[in-house]
């Protein structure tokens, strides 16, 4: 049982950890294994996912597709311990292409875990992944902009 940061950052780092073996391997059953039943997964682009037999269904198709041969690259930057059993987990990283830095393939983004049951067997109940781009001048924000027209063109 998780009682305090340190113990639940290593659990949380384990469980991270995981996720990038099964990304690897591109097995999306591997990925989606420590996400609870009623977990919700939103990806960089707002796509919601609930549950892991849909969060394994989305990445396999992914992993066999513009995915393969990637690898997960998310570093853990904190570990809080909310409450007996409960932690909130903040990341950051991106994904890779073997002799490639760091989020050189899509971006670099930062990622928020909730992970319960951490005297148990631990579970991801929600994750969110949000692009690093922050808007700060007149030129980003254009950009963005410019961006949103477009996909709303599509």
């Amino acid at each position: 049982m998780a009682h305090d940061d340190a113990e639940a950052r290593a659990l949380a780092s384990n469980m991270v950890d995981e996720l990038a073996q099964a990304w690897a391997a591109g097995d999306g059953a591997a990925f989606a294994r420590p996400f609870a039943e009623r977990a919700h997964f939103i990806a960089f682009d707002g796509t919601v996912l609930k549950g892991p037999a849909e969060i394994g269904s989305f990445h396999q198709q992914a992993f066999s597709t513009h995915l393969a041969g990637t690898r997960l690259g998310v570093r853990l930057d904190e570990v809080r311990l909310l409450a007996p059993g409960i932690a909130i987990v903040f990341t950051h990283g991106g994904i890779e292409r073997k002799g490639e830095s760091q989020g050189a393939l899509i971006g670099h983004s930062v990622q928020t875990f909730v992970i319960s049951q951490l005297d148990r067997h631990p579970v991801i109940e929600s994750f969110q992944n949000t692009r690093d781009r922050p808007i700060r001048g007149p030129r980003q924000a254009q950009v963005w902009r410019d961006f949103d027209e477009a996909w709303n063109r599509l």
